[in-house]
């Protein structure tokens, strides 16, 4: 008989650069927890990309920004002229669960063929068919 199991350790993986980014800004003053912790909050979309989004990335661009966010799968609600996000994974005081936030694998659609030839090598077969009946 085996004696008791230690408690298994959550799978983990290494927490996106982004997302390490992320958890350093929440140090800034443009951008905070909700009162319950469970969303990022931009009070100024404006003084945001203006005075924080240089000291970690290469723009001062609020879009990017937002659409980095929405690559992770957080999901955005708009709040007057500033924004909130939330993402299941990035809470306030669950550090250990960000390595969770990754960014949304692209998925590419087959797009419909613009000629037509499998319709017209099915027509073909129909009448193959049709002709060698007639023989």
């Amino acid at each position: 008989m085996e004696g008791p199991q230690p408690p298994r350790q959550p799978p983990s993986g290494p927490v996106p650069p982004f997302v390490q980014q992320l958890g350093r800004m929440m140090q800034e003053k443009q951008i905070a927890w909700s009162d319950a912790g469970d969303e990022v909050v931009v009070a100024d979309t404006k003084r945001f990309a203006d005075e924080v989004c240089p000291l970690y990335f290469k723009h001062r661009n609020w879009t990017s920004f937002a659409r980095m966010m929405n690559m992770y799968d957080f999901v955005k609600t708009p709040d007057g002229s500033g924004a909130r996000f939330r993402h299941p994974h990035f809470r306030r005081g669950a550090e250990n669960e960000r390595w969770r936030v990754q960014r949304r694998r692209s998925t590419t659609k087959k797009r419909p063929s613009t000629d037509n030839t499998d319709v017209w090598v099915r027509r073909g077969l129909v009448l193959e068919r049709r002709v060698a009946k007639l023989a």
